[in-house]
């Protein structure tokens, strides 16, 4: 028991790749995913290295934002996962929920900093998701009484994407400056 929880500490990557049971094609599908967004909204148009920048921080917001929102699930609902999903890290006593807060922090803050280098609107909309999804992990999932109300609210969750990548270029002071949105 001991050398799992170490391991987690010492190879934080590889927990977090044998964490949940992706398969390698599904996480590389949502960097193509976050990036489609900014670059259709975007358009035919010469990428400079401020347009990729824009992307690859649009992929590492998101990125971040999805395992931090994993995280927080797995943390709200250890109770229900010890009978539905028993071989979870926190069921099965691989971290504690005090340490996987730890890592779930990590990557909240990583979402919001990564946020701030695109713009202040997608911040924003980064600080409305997260206390949404905090509000639903520790009180809605408890109160409403609509069944399967978590399925109902997850892919609620995932407007957020198109949201995002839309607001990384419509609000990003370069793309402003230049006129290019619409020309």
């Amino acid at each position: 028991m001991f050398r799992k929880k170490l391991f987690v500490l010492k190879q934080p990557f590889m927990f977090l790749f044998s964490w949940r049971p992706f398969p390698w094609y599904e996480l590389i599908s949502y960097v193509a995913m976050y990036a489609s967004v900014p670059m259709l909204a975007y358009g035919i148009h010469i990428y400079s290295w401020e347009v990729i920048r824009t992307i690859v921080f649009t992929i590492l917001t998101l990125y971040s934002g999805f395992f931090a929102a994993l995280i927080w699930n797995d943390i709200t609902d250890a109770d229900v996962d010890a009978v539905v999903h028993p071989n979870r890290p926190v069921p099965r006593g691989r971290i504690s929920p005090r340490k996987f807060f730890t890592v779930a922090l990590v990557f909240s803050a990583m979402t919001f900093v990564f946020a701030v280098f695109i713009s202040l609107w997608c911040l924003l909309l980064v600080g409305v998701a997260a206390l949404f999804v905090t509000f639903h992990n520790k009180y809605l999932k408890r109160v409403v009484g609509i069944p399967a109300y978590s399925e109902i609210f997850t892919p609620l969750q995932w407007v957020v994407v198109p949201i995002f990548g839309y607001l990384a270029v419509f609000s990003n002071p370069m793309f402003l400056s230049q006129k290019i949105m619409f020309s």
